[in-house]
């Protein structure tokens, strides 16, 4: 599919200026207003290596913030949170800490999300309030706009004790269409440099 076609294929408030200029058509907020009522991604597009003119990054998943995340599984699933320990340089004190990636591997393996989804905590943009946090199971630079099957959604809900269905976010780093430059990291995952 051309970067034509594929800007031609999102509804009109999430396309950019024009290819090559950087945002949306009709700006951020009615960007937000649409997504919120988009039920699923234009398909043709993924991340490849190189420089690209390319569309904003959508994560898939449920509005969540670390402390919410922390406070569920608290209170459902404690054997799940991980912690560790950090040292402070200055005074030499150590500290108990979260681990974000490793509770949420954790989480991943005790439900056998099978891949290409992946559990993570990602930041967004949402029009509602300053929440800026999704447990997202994947994204649009990853996996095109292919969503798990129900029965995974199903498990992810049952096991946080989630009412919503997810849905699409705009990711707080990569929100606009624009020129950037996607590269592998030595572990195979794709990256993109900041938007410029």
């Amino acid at each position: 599919m051309s970067t034509k076609q594929l800007i031609e294929s999102f509804p009109m408030a999430l396309r950019p200026v024009s290819k090559k200029v950087a945002g949306f058509r009709e700006g951020i907020v009615a960007a937000l207003v649409a997504l919120e009522n988009l039920n699923e991604l234009p398909s043709g597009w993924k991340a490849r290596i190189g420089l690209h003119y390319s569309p904003p990054k959508f994560n898939f998943g449920w509005p969540m913030l670390t402390a919410d995340l922390v406070s569920t599984l608290r209170a459902r699933h404690p054997d799940c949170l991980v912690y560790g320990t950090i040292k402070n340089p200055a005074t030499g004190e150590v500290y108990e800490a979260f681990h974000q990636e490793k509770t949420l591997v954790c989480v991943q393996e005790e439900l056998k999300i099978p891949e290409p989804w992946t559990l993570c905590l990602e930041d967004i943009l949402r029009r509602e309030d300053n929440d800026l946090g999704c447990l997202s199971l994947t994204n649009s630079y990853d996996n095109g706009n292919e969503t798990p099957d129900a029965d995974i959604i199903e498990q992810v809900k049952n096991f946080f004790g989630l009412e919503r269905e997810p849905r699409w976010f705009l990711d707080f780093h990569h929100w606009q269409w624009c020129q950037r430059v996607f590269f592998k990291r030595d572990n195979g995952e794709l990256i993109a440099t900041t938007d410029f």
